[in-house]
């Protein structure tokens, strides 16, 4: 699975897409006594944000392989996090006239948190050597 190539589909989202490597960017810059930290990353981005992680569990059948990636929408409010959710979902989900090689594997889990919610999702990507099966 190449998570540039989901970072790319999700170009058009008004909310910042974080690769794996900047997983702490909302968490960083929090100082005793201000905002700072998801609270203030949140408030600067109020869409929300996308998290993508490391492709991992790929399996085999010596035709195919499988991959999945775990994606995580964080926001401030249900609303903004499932709407945001959505979104992710439509652009990586594709059309009938152009399907993508991106599926939902384990449905969208909303899990409210203290100040902000997530929504998880686990989409699995299938591959003929180097060609991506739609």
């Amino acid at each position: 699975m190449n998570i540039l190539d989901v970072k790319a589909r999700l170009s058009t989202l008004t909310a910042p897409v974080l690769l794996p490597e900047d997983r702490e960017l909302p968490l960083v810059g929090r100082r005793p006594g201000q905002a700072g930290g998801l609270t203030a990353y949140l408030a600067a981005n109020p869409n929300g944000y996308v998290q993508l992680y490391d492709a991992s569990g790929l399996l085999s059948d010596t035709l195919t392989d499988t991959g999945f990636m775990r994606l995580e929408v964080v926001a401030s409010t249900r609303l903004a996090a499932e709407t945001l959710s959505d979104q992710v979902r439509a652009l990586l989900g594709g059309t009938n006239v152009q399907p993508s090689p991106y599926r939902v594997y384990i449905p969208p889990q909303t899990i409210p948190q203290d100040g902000f919610v997530r929504v998880v999702t686990t989409y699995q990507t299938r591959s003929i050597g180097v060609q991506h099966v739609p």
